[in-house]
């Protein structure tokens, strides 16, 4: 028994190169809707200064602005980037446009923040509300259309 090879058998290999091959394709999907998820935070940011904009509007007015004109932004191209193709406001909804250098999941897609508010006032604020989420609760008052088309697993835990 002294002279007999020490190693693996085929089958052994074969049994670890199976299972490796298993984790890699589960790692891949779940590493792919990461990258989308983290390249939604641009137009996110982006969208920071419009929701300032609708929001003291809203404060002065009382009303939601129409468009980008109304509110004191540039034209919706204007704030192209490199995930972003346009930012519109429309009725107070805030709609993100995402163009062809972001994953292909999110390539055309609509991502959309809508002002909400209680009209008793009660912090005078407004709450913004991404994609498909909802207010905390009964007797908000939610402006603009919700265009969102960006699949749920791939929006960021704020939106879903």
């Amino acid at each position: 028994m002294c002279g007999r090879a020490k190693g693996f058998t085929l089958i052994e290999l074969m049994t670890v190169m199976a299972i490796v091959g298993v984790l890699a394709a589960i790692g891949t999907g779940a590493y792919r809707h990461y990258v989308a998820r983290s390249q939604l935070a641009e137009p996110l940011a982006l969208a920071g200064p419009a929701r300032a904009a609708v929001a003291e509007y809203f404060g002065h007015t009382g009303r939601l602005p129409a468009d980008n004109i109304t509110v004191g932004l540039l034209a919706p191209e204007h704030y192209a980037s490199r995930r972003l193709a346009s930012l519109e406001v429309e009725h107070g909804a805030i709609h993100l446009h995402l163009n062809g250098r972001s994953q292909p999941a999110l390539q055309g897609r609509v991502l959309t923040l809508r002002p909400a508010w209680h009209p008793d006032g009660r912090d005078g604020r407004l709450l913004w509300l991404c994609g498909p989420a909802r207010p905390p609760g009964d007797g908000w008052v939610v402006g603009g259309v919700d265009r969102t088309d960006v699949p749920a697993r791939l929006l960021p835990p704020s939106c879903r």
